[in-house]
């Protein structure tokens, strides 16, 4: 009978699995990355690896205001400034430094670095362990938000019509 580990240890690899499946934007190696939205106010380029969405309204690009990508690295990513907002899944280890700004989940499935310079977590971060360091420009964040958390799920589910039904009043 296998223990209780090992099934956690499956359910846990198939859920990543699942998740990393999802990935619009996908960063292999050791990667380093500056996202920025790219577009235009109505349109908005979604085939640019380093389009993570935009953050600000109203904004130059704001057809990307809608844009929630799966970003997923596998091994470890770093992170030097930009925005973005969508779903971060990380293999290896996070460093964020500078100003990057990101809305929705974060999950790291090694260790996540932030140095100051007011680098900030919105929505949900889950990572084996965190190191938040400050900087002179200023100090790291990480913050819960329900609705980053939300917003960036709900994009991945959008809702659908249901076929209609027909229906007679019973007396």
């Amino acid at each position: 009978m296998p223990a209780l580990g090992d099934s956690a240890a499956r359910e846990d690899a198939a859920a990543w699995a699942a998740l990393t499946a999802m990935a619009t934007n996908v960063y292999d190696g050791e990667a380093t990355a500056n996202p920025s939205p790219v577009g235009t106010s109505t349109t908005c380029d979604t085939s640019t690896r380093d389009n993570w969405g935009e953050t600000a309204v109203p904004a130059d690009v704001a057809g990307c205001t809608r844009h929630y990508p799966v970003i997923y690295a596998r091994g470890n990513l770093r992170v030097t400034g930009g925005s973005g907002q969508g779903i971060l899944l990380v293999g290896g280890d996070l460093d964020v430094e500078g100003g990057f700004t990101f809305y929705g989940p974060v999950v790291v499935r090694g260790r996540l670095t932030m140095r100051g310079g007011g680098g900030r977590l919105t929505g949900g971060v889950e990572a084996s362990s965190a190191v938040l360091l400050p900087g002179e420009a200023g100090s790291a964040e990480i913050g819960f938000s329900r609705c980053a958390v939300a917003n960036a799920l709900l994009s991945r589910a959008p809702a659908i019509p249901l076929a209609e039904r027909s229906w007679a009043e019973l007396f």
